[in-house]
This record gives structure tokens, C-alpha cells and sequence, in this order.
């Protein structure tokens, strides 16, 4: 399978997409996502930057002190199946 991946700023409404000759031949299939910015690179023009998630402040100092392995009750306190 052929694939042509573009990242192109929408004008307008529109996206113009110039193919090569081997995807000109027949029909094509469109699927259209907003783009997926990686980590570090610039946003793409005429996007804002969203800014990096954090947690609240009132998490400072917090952390995590039970076993989330361990079951909370004992096999024996399960009757579901008797």
C-alpha cells in the first residue's frame, strides 16, 4: 500500500493537494485529521501553542503509599460465584 502523507495549512476552507502520477490513475481514499504536533517542534502556522499539561499544585508533595498489586479484600470475601 501506498501512502502520501502532506502537512498543509487549511486557506480558505480548502486543501489543495497535488498527487503524483501513480496515485492520478484511479480512485483515492481522503482522510483528513488535524495534525499531531511531536514533542519540541514548532506548531504549525496559524495554530496557537497548547500549552503542556501539569497537575494542580495541591498534589505537591504527595505521593503514592499503598500497593496497587494487592487486592483490597481477601479471595475468601468474593462469594460472586457461589
Amino acid at each position: 500500500m501506498d501512502a502520501l502523507r502532506l502537512l498543509v495549512t487549511p486557506q480558505s476552507s480548502r486543501l489543495v493537494i497535488d498527487l503524483p502520477e501513480h496515485f492520478a490513475q484511479g480512485p483515492c481514499e481522503v482522510i483528513v485529521l488535524p495534525a499531531q504536533e511531536p514533542a519540541g517542534s514548532l506548531p504549525l502556522p496559524g495554530n496557537p501553542p497548547v500549552p503542556r499539561r501539569r497537575p494542580s499544585p495541591l498534589l505537591t508533595g504527595t505521593r503514592l503509599q499503598d500497593d496497587l498489586i494487592t487486592p483490597v479484600l481477601p479471595a475468601d470475601a468474593w462469594s460472586a460465584i457461589e
